[in-house]
């Protein structure tokens, strides 16, 4: 026998020995390649549609999906099943659910039993094992049907992240549940922006997607502020206004029955858009911000017709007509409610019981109307307080103990100043009629959407809830969603979901949400994340230079179980995170040649460089003055998450700056330069002013000169009284400073 015979047989025998030894738990993976899934047939909807989604990922690998089983003796007796004339093994079994489960331990010995209490309401077991024939399985079962879908999608996840895509460990056993009972996400539509980054941009099948992604996530929650108080019909709603309400109950059906989630539909507290004029406009061109900022609040002064005063008959009669359409055109949402100001704010006359009269009323139109009036959740959004007492925290105890005296069925509380409302809550005995509401803390406020890494302020907000254990809510928020991954999975699928590490360092929780991505490039794409915070240009540069060559090369890689959801396109996540590792590692090249002491024409063509990519991100996104005429982005907030340093630039740019007698000269080329480029002048003035000049945004909402508003006539027209006259002395200070540096020219 000769040298190679006798090679080529070892490496046969050692095949043989290895397909057909006993399988160790931890030596062999199982593989779902021939395999069949189990499950009740009377198992929940979504839970059937993962499974779908589950077969159909097993198929595009292998040709064959599972063979589908819904009754127990079947599926273990069948080793093979017979398909348009082919035999299909069925070498190995996922069983899913609590019914198959108890079933498949009643007759197997050492199968891990689900009851209520393990692993608990929503949790889930997902462990493989092998039967005393000889089979392969995966127990794939939760307490509920919740946790059975969460086990199913954990496994989905499992299978993409493996380097077959086929397989998970022989010796695989995880338990999980969640901290919080409800994860949820508001989304805010009333700002327009630009496809895809706006939520008002995106279409039905789009929402889907986005709800997809939410489930991957572990949120079980969405509440849109879905523009439904910008369709307030004097009578019957149009047929276009009819359409985006099919649109959105189409929506709501898909998240119950495809993905188990709620949602909640937010509304303002009192802007109605019901003026004639309006229906003559598309919805998308109807301003919700319009009438909203200019009314000073005294009674002999004129209100703009589309914020209403709930004491007043004919204004609550128009909102229970609104209402009573939506919930007609609607009747399948789980919640209905509303932020209590912005946009909408308090009538300083009116009583906290004048405006739970409101919501008095909307119960008594979700019983005569809803497809399940019993379940529905009312909720507020406590920001401002409406009442008449001098101090908002009497405001806030007057509504909710009212509210818990007069309005029926399941409530909700979501509290943003926690610190303040959290006593109150718990005062009034509804801490479990409490959600906390954490605005811009995974996504942005008021500035340029951009992918940002905040891991501890996110650890934050859930420590601040520790001393209220009866909170088992919580909601998070999203401006530009489609660039604000990081910080969302970390929230959903960690910091609200208590057996994962909430403590694990930056690298692993970004190394974990990439696979969910892009399994094949996970290590890139969390490397290029974490540059985002990294000192120093080098770093960015290249991870953008690679991401680059990637995607011209087209080896994005297989999607994961989130990232196949991503509009336009998966790789659209790539996309932005090269043009935000450009700004962020531009700005750190001004801050490095201000360190080298580099020559002034170098550092300026930083600066421009900088401001220039700044800008282009702007025309990209289209967020600058979305929300209202003339309302300031905080551009210094947008470009400070990202820089170790939070004010990177500006702070290089006053050292450059000292001791200089060429200052304005310098700044004013630079603005005329970026406007040379083609950019709007009252957005460069903006950008540069706030990076160069020290300007500061005046809060939310500040005025600055536009297009629009430029000339003293308008604020000379700005009325003194309340907030507007805050806002005429911000304008006031806007239009002299203008003046100051480029003279009397328009902007």
């Amino acid at each position: 026998m000769t040298l190679r015979f006798k090679c080529l047989s070892a490496v046969i025998l050692i095949s043989f020995l290895i397909v057909n030894s006993p399988a160790d738990a931890g030596e062999a993976e199982v593989s779902l390649d021939r395999s069949g899934v189990v499950v009740d047939a009377n198992e929940a909807s979504y839970v059937h549609f993962t499974i779908k989604e589950l077969r159909r990922q097993v198929e595009l690998l292998t040709g064959y999906a599972p063979i589908l089983f819904y009754d127990m003796d079947e599926a273990l007796k069948a080793a093979a099943v017979e398909k348009l004339g082919i035999e299909i093994p069925v070498r190995s079994l996922v069983v899913v659910g609590r019914t198959m489960a108890g079933r498949l331990a009643a007759i197997e010995e050492g199968v891990r039993p689900v009851t209520d209490q393990d692993p608990g309401e929503q949790g889930f077991i997902l462990n493989s094992m092998r039967t005393a024939d000889g089979r392969d399985m995966i127990l794939a079962a939760g307490s509920d049907s919740h946790g059975t879908n969460y086990a199913v999608m954990e496994l989905r996840q499992l299978l993409m992240e493996s380097s077959s895509g086929l397989g998970v460990p022989g010796d695989l056993d995880l338990l999980d549940k969640p901290n919080m009972k409800m994860r949820g996400m508001f989304i805010h539509q009333h700002w327009k922006y630009n496809y895809p980054y706006c939520p008002w941009s995106w279409s039905a099948d789009e929402w889907k997607r986005v709800i997809d992604t939410l489930a991957y996530m572990r949120y079980n929650m969405l509440m849109p502020f879905a523009h439904t108080d910008n369709i307030a019909p004097r009578g019957a709603p149009t047929i276009a206004e009819e359409e985006y309400l099919a649109d959105l109950r189409e929506i709501i059906d898909y998240a119950q029955r495809r993905r188990g989630m709620k949602v909640w539909l937010m509304e303002s507290a009192n802007t109605l858009l019901d003026s004639p004029e309006y229906t003559l406009l598309p919805a998308e061109r109807r301003d919700h911000y319009s009438g909203d900022w200019g009314w000073p609040g005294k009674p002999e002064d004129p209100r703009s017709p589309s914020m209403k005063d709930p004491s007043n008959p004919k204004d609550f009669a128009a909102m229970m007509a609104q209402r009573e359409s939506v919930i007609r055109h609607v009747p399948n949402a789980d919640g209905y409610g509303c932020i209590d100001s912005d946009p909408g704010r308090k009538i300083p006359w009116c009583t906290s019981a004048d405006f739970v009269d409101l919501f008095v009323g909307y119960r008594e139109l979700i019983e005569r109307y809803h497809e399940r009036p019993d379940e529905v959740t009312q909720f507020i959004w406590l920001n401002w307080g409406w009442g008449t007492e001098k101090k908002e925290e009497d405001n806030w105890r007057n509504v909710m103990s009212d509210w818990v005296k007069r309005v029926k069925g399941p409530r909700d509380f979501q509290l943003w100043l926690w610190k303040k409302q959290a006593p109150i809550a718990q005062e009034l005995g509804e801490l479990p009629h409490t959600s906390r509401m954490t605005h811009a803390v995974t996504g942005g406020g008021c500035d340029l959407g951009f992918t940002s890494i905040h891991y501890d302020g996110i650890r934050k907000v859930f420590d601040s809830m520790a001393p209220y254990p009866e909170v088992d809510s919580i909601t998070a928020n999203a401006l530009t969603y489609l660039v604000e991954f990081p910080n969302i999975f970390f929230f959903g699928k960690y910091a609200a979901w208590s057996s994962r590490d909430r403590d694990a360092g930056n690298a692993a929780i970004l190394q974990d949400a990439a696979r969910h991505f892009f399994p094949a490039n996970a290590e890139l794409l969390a490397e290029a994340w974490a540059q985002l915070v990294e000192p120093g240009s080098q770093g960015a540069f290249a991870a953008a230079e690679r991401i680059e060559e990637l995607l011209e090369n087209n080896q994005a890689g297989r999607t994961g179980t989130i990232g196949s959801f991503i509009f336009p396109e998966p790789t659209q996540v790539f996309q932005d995170l090269v043009r935000m590792l450009h700004i962020h590692a531009k700005a750190e090249r001004v801050r490095e040649r201000v360190d080298h002491k580099e020559p002034i024409h170098e550092v300026r063509e930083a600066v421009v460089s900088y401001l220039d990519d700044m800008l282009q991100w702007q025309r990209t996104v289209g967020f600058y003055g979305a929300y209202g005429p003339d309302k300031q982005v905080g551009w210094e907030s947008f470009a400070a998450i990202q820089s170790p340093d939070p004010r990177t630039v500006i702070k290089a740019w006053e050292q450059t700056m000292e001791g200089r007698d060429d200052r304005e000269q310098l700044q004013r080329g630079i603005v005329k330069e970026l406007c040379e480029r083609g950019y709007t002048h009252w957005i460069v003035f903006s950008l540069v002013g706030q990076h160069l000049w020290g300007y500061r945004t005046q809060g939310f909402g500040g005025f600055l000169p536009s297009n629009k508003f430029n000339t003293q006539k308008y604020i000379d027209a700005m009325p003194e009284s309340g907030k507007i006259g805050l806002e005429k002395q911000v304008a006031q200070d806007w239009y002299d400073w203008y003046l100051r540096v480029f003279g009397n020219t328009s902007p």
